[in-house]
């Protein structure tokens, strides 16, 4: 058994090696930064605060009491029989509880440290065994000193708005058995608050990233009873881009026509028993035939994409009554969506968002996304902004004079500023449901 001073000496060992890991830790990060070399992002360590408890107090709740004897006969008990131990696996002690509790530290916890808590506490609470064994306190009167440490670490650092934009993050902590506060800050401002009952040592929460940029994550730790920080970790770092490359502006333009003789064919009826063509009312279907050829260079056949419009049973609210989601052409706004969602992985093609202005799908269509919008009356696709000139490219089914569409260079496209757009055909929200006018669509 090691003496009083043996193991004052071990402490001050122990304080000068963390020391001066600490001034090589620091020293080659210094390194790194200047080379280039950037560290992994996926971990945060925490930044050290000592922390002193007396050995013993295993609940650490500043006494030694028969709570403290109770924890240590129960790690005994599954240490030595497997039937409690997989009953109550939460009885094993690790970590610095362990240390805590072997009071003589002798590398073991056994019936020797539980007998010296015994005599703690019958010295503490009986005064003629105090003034007959003083050693019996003395013995106990000593601290085990560590690092406070928290970690936040995530799955996930790299971020885009192209449909992958949720990660977890988890805090991780030795912290335990105190009631105590974890407090997630983002960039410097508060972003989630937890109070944890001392027995508990993680905690995750997802985050999404809803706008391009570099966001600071850091995890700090209160001790409850004391009101006080115990430790704060150094901040992770999530990216969060756009998530896809633009399209090439030379891109060679193919519009499917609506209006040709072929789409003259009845192909079902409406629920008023009215028979349909996608000659007339195709601009929905057709819009996302453009749009998914364009983005890959893959063609949908009308019909099918017609019939699946008439089969689905997606359910919508108009002019205060329920029906199916019939229309491909002028009430087809949730189709995009719908056939996406549905019918998405066959064609490599995902729903992203609705959005309700061009300004808010350029950013989308920069990246190289499409989307198929709702106009005065009919469905058009927007497939590409160039940022040079400020032009977006739309392709219509239907090509009309009035929309600026119809020419005999280039009949069914053309490049139009925001405020040629505006001039020619306006966005619309469906008046019976308010749905945003703009369906993005990207790769999956």
């Amino acid at each position: 058994m090691k003496t009083k001073t043996e193991r004052q000496v071990l402490f001050s060992q122990k304080e000068i090696f963390e020391s001066r890991l600490r001034i090589i830790t620091s020293f080659i990060l210094v390194v790194s930064l200047i080379c280039g070399v950037c560290p992994p992002l996926f971990t945060s360590e925490a930044e050290a605060a000592t922390i002193s408890r007396q050995y013993g107090d295993v609940y650490w709740d500043g006494n030694i009491d028969s709570r403290d004897t109770d924890l240590v006969l129960q790690h005994i008990s599954a240490s030595v029989v497997e039937a409690n131990k997989k009953k109550h696996p939460d009885w094993i002690l690790k970590g610095d509880d362990y240390k805590v509790a072997d009071v003589n530290c002798d590398g073991v916890i056994d019936s020797r440290d539980t007998l010296r808590l015994m005599d703690y506490v019958a010295a503490a609470t009986v005064p003629s065994i105090r003034e007959k064994h003083p050693d019996w306190i003395s013995y106990l009167n000593r601290s085990y000193r560590y690092n406070a440490n928290v970690q936040l670490t995530t799955n996930r650092v790299n971020l885009d708005l192209n449909g992958n934009n949720t990660c977890k993050l988890t805090v991780a902590h030795n912290y335990n058995r105190r009631p105590c506060r974890i407090v997630l800050k983002k960039n410097g401002v508060l972003f989630s608050s937890l109070e944890c009952s001392g027995w508990g040592s993680a905690y995750s929460l997802k985050v999404t990233g809803n706008r391009v940029g570099r966001f600071y994550f850091t995890a700090e730790i209160y001790d409850t009873r004391k009101n006080a920080l115990v430790a704060t970790s150094n901040a992770l770092t999530i990216n969060v881009t756009s998530g896809s490359k633009s399209i090439p502006t030379n891109k060679k333009i193919t519009v499917f026509r609506q209006n040709i003789d072929k789409y003259k064919v009845n192909y079902g009826t409406n629920e008023h028993g009215k028979r349909m063509t996608l000659y007339k009312s195709g601009c929905g279907v057709f819009a996302i035939v453009n749009a998914v050829y364009y983005l890959k260079n893959t063609k949908i056949d009308p019909m099918k994409l017609a019939q699946f419009a008439l089969s689905t049973n997606d359910i919508e609210k108009r002019d205060g009554k329920l029906y199916k989601l019939r229309y491909p052409g002028g009430n087809s706004d949730n189709l995009a969506k719908v056939f996406c969602n549905k019918k998405g992985g066959t064609y490599g093609i995902k729903f992203i968002k609705s959005v309700g202005s061009l300004s808010e799908a350029k950013a989308y269509l920069k990246n190289g996304n499409v989307a198929v919008a709702h106009v005065s009356g009919h469905f058009i696709a927007l497939v590409n902004y160039n940022k040079k000139d400020g032009k977006y490219l739309i392709l219509d089914s239907y090509p009309s004079g009035n929309r600026g569409t119809l020419s005999k260079e280039h009949p069914g496209y053309r490049w139009m500023t925001e405020k040629q757009f505006a001039g020619k055909m306006a966005l619309v929200r469906t008046s019976y449901n308010h749905n945003l006018p703009i369906h993005i669509i990207g790769c999956r």
